[in-house]
């Protein structure tokens, strides 16, 4: 492990810092890179955020991605630091071969590292914490600067993502302590409410229809589940992305304590996706080869629908003990 000392130390020797974070990038995902942007940039380093996944409208409102990198030279740069994640697997494949051969990888994360997983490298600030935009937050800390307005915006809505408008259980004293040094130093808290939660589109409007005539409740009416195929997304009009920004919904409805929302990727590829309010979901996630928090995880299932169902029943009762 690595103090966030070391880490700005690390920063310190660079001069030319890249960017990444996992596929798919989640408002955490996306508030620790562009964090980490300002960041680099307050010490004077010239950094660059490469993202090859592009995001749902309601993230890409709020994060320049117009200003991020698709293709990445690695001998353009002496640094790379990986942030909300810690193993190679999560990263887009594009990138997954030139990081692993990488000799100077800084992870920044806040993910619980499970039995037997492999850590991109020893240069690791892993905590964990409710958001990795908080540990960058600790390292504008270490480093004695301020965030701009922007970059404190952008490490706000990772917050925000992470802990869903501070709902979740992975609350400290420690979230609302920095949500409010980001308010303090200029974050548009207004702007992101208006943009994750507060603006209703006939399109959102279409997806949440959608979810709930395909949510099929099992265990005894404590777990739910919804799968959207290509040919399901076709018929109502909708995306990935706008399934992705329900993740939510299922487990807040009354006497579920498990939810999977899937949806498919390509042929054979589904995408799923756990929330719950109680029983640890790392185990399953990490078997799987995916990831995430104790009651937020995912992974990627390869198989076919009939084979999905079936094992939605299983991992149901794998996840409850029952």
């Amino acid at each position: 492990m690595t103090t966030n000392k070391k880490a700005i130390e690390i920063i310190k020797k660079s001069n030319k810092i890249a960017i990444f974070s996992h596929r798919e990038p989640d408002p955490d995902a996306c508030g620790s890179m562009f964090g980490l942007q300002d960041l680099c940039q307050k010490m004077g380093k010239k950094a660059d955020v490469f993202v090859c996944d592009t995001p749902a409208d309601y993230i890409v409102n709020i994060f320049p991605f117009k200003k991020a990198k698709f293709e990445f030279h690695p001998d353009q740069y002496d640094l790379v630091i990986v942030s909300d994640l810690h193993s190679i697997e999560r990263l887009s494949s594009i990138y997954q071969q030139k990081i692993a051969d990488f000799k100077n990888v800084l992870i920044v994360d806040h993910h619980i590292v499970g039995e037997g997983e492999k850590v991109i490298t020893k240069n690791c600030v892993i905590k964990q914490v409710a958001a990795a935009s908080m540990i960058v937050v600790d390292l504008f800390a270490e480093a004695g600067l301020t965030p701009s307005k922007k970059g404190a915006t952008y490490m706000y809505a990772g917050i925000m993502g992470d802990t869903d408008r501070f709902l979740h259980s992975n609350l400290t004293t420690d979230v609302f302590d920095k949500a409010a040094f980001l308010m303090k130093h200029g974050a548009a808290v207004q702007e992101i409410y208006d943009s994750f939660y507060r603006k209703i589109t006939r399109k959102s409007i279409a997806t949440q229809k959608a979810l709930y005539s395909k949510m099929r409740f099992i265990n005894r009416g404590k777990a739910v589940y919804a799968v959207f195929t290509t040919q399901n997304l076709k018929h109502a009009k909708i995306d990935v992305e706008d399934v992705k920004a329900l993740s939510n919904s299922l487990i807040r409805i009354d006497g579920v304590c498990l939810s999977f929302l899937i949806y498919q990727l390509s042929d054979g590829i589904f995408r799923v996706s756990m929330r719950s309010s109680a029983d640890d979901l790392v185990p399953l996630a990490n078997k799987m080869n995916g990831g995430g928090h104790n009651f937020a995880a995912a992974f990627n299932y390869e198989g076919d629908f009939l084979s999905l169902r079936k094992n939605v029943m299983l991992w149901a009762k794998e996840i409850m003990h029952v």
